[in-house]
């Protein structure tokens, strides 16, 4: 039995998808990614935060998000760049 707002819990697959939309979330409010004062940095926080919402609903029956295809170029790059320089730590 999931606990109360475990919808996903189940699947570690799914959940690992989830948890990397929750880290990204967290990182961006931090001011821990991608914290300059520049466009770049600008629009890959905002990429960053988009793309960790859509994977933080994958798994859920309503959710649309089925695939981390389905982000668009500058998400992508954000999810990569978050990866790599987590890789590195």
């Amino acid at each position: 039995m999931n606990k109360a707002g475990e919808y996903y819990a189940e699947d570690p697959k799914v959940m690992q998808v989830v948890r990397l939309g929750q880290e990204l979330i967290t990182k961006c409010e931090n001011g821990e990614l991608f914290p300059d004062n520049d466009d770049e940095s600008y629009e890959l926080w905002n990429a960053a935060v988009t793309a960790g919402n859509k994977m933080t609903t994958y798994g859920m029956v309503w959710s649309s998000f089925k695939s981390m295809s389905q982000l668009n170029n500058i998400q992508k790059k954000a999810v990569l760049m978050y990866l790599n320089q987590k890789d590195k730590s």
